[in-house]
């Protein structure tokens, strides 16, 4: 056999030793295969600016986030802007996947690293599909369970739907565990020690409720119209009532304009801050549930140029909104004076 024979058998048969490498290594073959350290998803890295649309499906429920405009909104909490640290977390951190241990192509498998259907109700996985303007996806990947660091980097288990091999990767993407999670859901943040006064006008029965401090520094809020001969029956029921809109979150929400609540005449609540704030609330029921309308000003009087802005932009972002509140908020809200005294015991 002269040299260049020799040579040329050689070369074919290191070329058919690295397929069957790859081949026993991902168990893929053609111009699917991937080997450890390439990108896992390369369309996507190289198109972040591109996404416009994402499709998140987890534990059975499948929720559309959407850009529009320079917004990113939320399609089933009705066009909700999305929390856009959250929907950057949910591209840039896909786009630097790096396939780094080939696992499982067993579908039985799966639910191991967590990478079974994200369609199952029980499911801890999550698929992520990001697409372009023009409907073209730029990446579709079933996310798992979170592994400790590899070799001081963060890694994961993840796979696509398109192949039966699973995957370790190098990389790191924080996703919700419920759709409100794709929302900043807090709209209204009001450090309980500014707040001087709360009232319940309209509570389930008996007259108008009324807790309050005297001084900011006062330790409780007193209730207005308790008898001498009764007590508080929890130290902490009049401030619970001042709370409310301490960190006020909704869970679910509509436009003001398709689920209209009346904003006139005396709020259903009202709250007073010591430097001037004013927040008034107003509720509603329609299909099953409480929905809030939120309205902020400066107290009568107060020319505070902060406290105006801080009103102005409470507003701004609640003025097209309506919020379905916690059963919590909600059972605060209809305190009546009778859940919050009680006749001293007797000697």
């Amino acid at each position: 056999m002269n040299l260049r024979a020799f040579l040329g058998l050689a070369l074919a048969t290191l070329i058919a030793v690295v397929a069957v490498v790859i081949l026993l290594v991902t168990g893929n073959s053609g111009p699917a295969a991937r080997a450890p350290g390439t990108t896992l998803l390369p369309t996507l890295a190289k198109s972040t600016d591109s996404a416009a649309k994402i499709v998140w499906t987890h534990a059975g429920e499948t929720t559309d986030i959407v850009k529009d405009g320079d917004t990113w909104t939320v399609a089933e909490l009705a066009g909700y802007p999305a929390f856009p640290a959250q929907v950057n977390e949910a591209i840039l951190g896909p786009s630097r996947f790096q396939t780094f241990e080939p696992k499982t192509q067993r579908p039985e498998l799966y639910d191991k690293l967590d990478l079974n259907d994200p369609t199952s109700a029980d499911a801890k996985s999550s698929r992520l599909q990001i697409l372009d303007g023009a409907g073209k996806t730029l990446a579709d990947v079933i996310v798992g369970r979170v592994k400790n660091a590899t070799a001081g980097q963060e890694s994961l288990y993840a796979r696509l739907p398109s192949e039966p091999r699973a995957w370790l990767v190098r990389g790191k993407v924080d996703l919700p565990t419920a759709r409100l999670g794709w929302v900043d859901a807090q709209v209204l943040t009001i450090d309980l020690p500014r707040i001087r006064d709360a009232w319940l006008n309209k509570p389930a029965k008996g007259g108008r409720v009324h807790v309050f401090k005297t001084k900011a520094d006062d330790r409780d809020y007193a209730i207005d119209g308790m008898p001498a001969n009764y007590e508080t029956k929890d130290v902490f029921g009049s401030e619970d009532v001042a709370r409310v809109i301490q960190q006020l979150s909704f869970e679910d929400v509509r436009p003001a304009a398709k689920q209209p609540v009346a904003t006139t005449g005396q709020p259903y609540a009202e709250f007073a801050t010591f430097d001037g704030l004013k927040v008034d609330l107003w509720l509603a029921d329609a299909d099953g549930k409480t929905w809030a309308a939120i309205k902020a000003s400066p107290q009568a009087g107060n020319a505070d140029e902060a406290i105006a802005k801080e009103a102005a932009a409470i507003n701004a972002r609640n003025a097209a909104w309506v919020y379905s509140l916690p059963s919590y908020e909600l059972g605060n809200l209809r305190k009546t004076l009778d859940d919050l005294i009680q006749p001293k015991p007797k000697s």
